[in-house]
């Protein structure tokens, strides 16, 4: 009996507004660990790092870009917002 090992990515993660997004790996292979920051006069306010798991998803889950557009949640939010 053989295997074949079909090698599982997961999805891309946009830049946060007032933000960066970096990789361990940019082709989000599992394993990988994605790392937010936040420009000068910006919080956080998820998880500073997610990876990606062998089922190909996120973990922590990042918010969905598409409720980001629409300012339900801010990954990077300033610090006169509170």
């Amino acid at each position: 009996m053989s295997f074949i090992f079909i090698e599982k990515n997961c999805s891309t993660i946009t830049q946060p507004d007032n933000g960066t997004v970096t990789s361990s790996d940019p082709s989000y292979t599992v394993d990988s660990v994605v790392t937010f920051t936040c420009n000068n006069g910006f919080n956080l306010t998820i998880p500073e790092n997610t990876t990606c798991t062998v089922n190909a998803t996120w973990e922590p889950a990042p918010p969905d870009p598409n409720i980001d557009m629409y300012g339900f949640m801010e990954i990077c939010k300033g610090m006169s917002d509170s």
